[in-house]
């Protein structure tokens, strides 16, 4: 319902905000009216606009970083210049007090009769020990007035308490920062926590963690790991990242809830001041990330040292003897000739070569007849004498033949097998292995004797 009198635009919103607490009820707009006594030759005129308005939640929660209510508002009428949302502190009942804590404004003209406004309530500006109510106002003509909505406060259980074991950050040197909190419990807890260190500059409690923040540096402890509310971990600073530190800003430890998702919540935001120094590290003769080498014992044959395999000594080489990783190797027996050593065949000796005998293995030859000179039997080619033939001296026909040495029987040089001494050659003598072979005749020059 509007008030259009004049009374109304002369006292103001006195007089509204009881008419409006008092038709609550009604679910429709009241009137505005005076509050002292209404001039009876000019009472004031009242109407009642019947328009809807709906709201995706009737709730506020302190958990969340922002609370995002959105109202939308249907069947305005048709002079309405602005639809205007305003969240106001509340009685026990729900009644509105007279100052909004909060108001979004749109500002028509609404062709269709739709209006939609949407409010971020910091879920940090509910007290839970307060009541909330939201006006849905509407101004028509220059007056306005509104239906009200009652919301329900969620108080979160988080009550995050940030501890920090020694909180100094070394401009000069890496920084471990042992970091332990309690109370981080609620509906935040299945997105875990975030813990980083941070330029103020950069984030504080209650400031939405926007994508591409440059921390210091950040660690995240997963949903498993916080028992109770408690968790702990260690954030580390590297060196160079140190010393990249501007000393005018102020620096802090800071957790909030993890994620995407986690970011809508402000419940797990909390704070540790860091005090800045710089101190040079220590150069140790052992780094601290380098890994410790022992020195190597010296090499010993037979001994085991830490990390190398036991190797025995080889024993000495012998011939015959089978050592430990070699196979046994018998000695080779003297080479005799006409004995059988162990690993050779059984090879004969020759029986001595003997003119027109026939050996067990060759053919039999008959004896050449002697040689005439210069005479050309019957059924032999004549053959020109041969010239004596001289030692060491080239004929004209035959190739230069050094001298021979004189051979030693029975002896063996260096190089040569043992060949025993040959037995003296008997013409008609039958030797222990030779068989018996008759006197040749003379020899007659050039006479055919009967048998040759």
């Amino acid at each position: 319902m509007m008030a259009n009198s004049s009374p109304a635009r002369r006292y103001g919103s006195a007089g509204a905000s009881v008419l409006l607490a008092a038709s609550l009820s009604l679910g429709a707009l009241p009137s505005v009216a005076a509050a002292n006594t209404p001039n009876p030759d000019n009472p004031p005129v009242i109407t009642v606009y019947n328009y809807k308005v709906e709201t995706n939640t009737r709730e506020l929660k302190t958990a969340l970083r922002l609370n995002k209510i959105t109202f939308k508002a249907s069947k305005l009428p048709a002079k309405t210049t602005a639809f205007a949302p305003a969240l106001h502190e509340a009685n026990h009942r729900g009644f509105p007090f007279l100052n909004p804590i909060q108001t979004v404004r749109v500002e028509g003209p609404f062709k269709d009769g739709t209006a939609t406004a949407t409010h971020y309530v910091p879920g940090s500006l509910i007290d839970p020990a307060k009541n909330y109510s939201f006006v849905a106002n509407i101004i028509v003509d220059g007056y306005g007035g509104g239906q009200v909505l009652r919301m329900d406060v969620v108080k979160d259980s988080a009550a995050p308490v940030l501890h920090v074991d020694s909180p100094r950050l070394n401009t000069k040197g890496e920084t471990v920062l042992k970091v332990r909190g309690t109370g981080y419990t609620g509906e935040a807890t299945p997105h875990g926590v975030r813990v980083v260190v941070s330029d103020t500059n950069v984030w504080v409690p209650g400031r939405f963690p926007q994508q591409g923040m440059r921390f210091v540096a950040e660690v995240t402890v997963p949903a498993s790991q916080i028992h109770n509310g408690v968790f702990e971990t260690e954030v580390k600073v590297p060196a160079d990242v140190a010393a990249t530190l501007n000393t005018s800003h102020k620096y802090i430890a800071g957790t909030m809830a993890a994620g995407v998702e986690g970011a809508e919540y402000g419940s797990f935001d909390a704070q540790k001041p860091l005090e800045l120094f710089a101190q040079e590290p220590v150069v140790s003769a052992v780094p601290t990330y380098a890994p410790t080498v022992a020195p190597l014992p010296e090499a010993t044959v037979g001994v085991n040292p830490t990390d190398a395999p036991t190797v025995a000594p080889l024993p000495e080489a012998t011939i015959g003897v089978n050592p430990t990783d070699a196979p046994t190797v018998a000695p080779l027996p003297e080479a005799t000739v006409g004995v059988n050593p162990t690993d050779a065949p059984t090879v004969a000796p020759l029986p001595e070569a003997t003119i027109g005998v026939n050996p067990t293995d060759a053919p039999t030859v008959a004896p050449l007849p002697e040689a005439t000179v210069g005479v050309n039997p019957t059924d032999a080619p004549t053959v020109p004498a041969l010239p004596e033939a001289t030692i060491g001296v080239n004929p004209t026909d035959a190739p230069t033949v050094p001298a021979l040495p004189e051979a030693t029987v029975g002896v063996n040089p260096t190089d040569a097998p043992t060949v025993p001494a040959l037995p003296e050659a008997t013409v008609g003598v039958n030797p222990t292995d030779a068989p018996t072979v008759p006197a040749l005749p003379e020899a007659t020059v050039g006479v055919n004797p009967t048998d040759a």
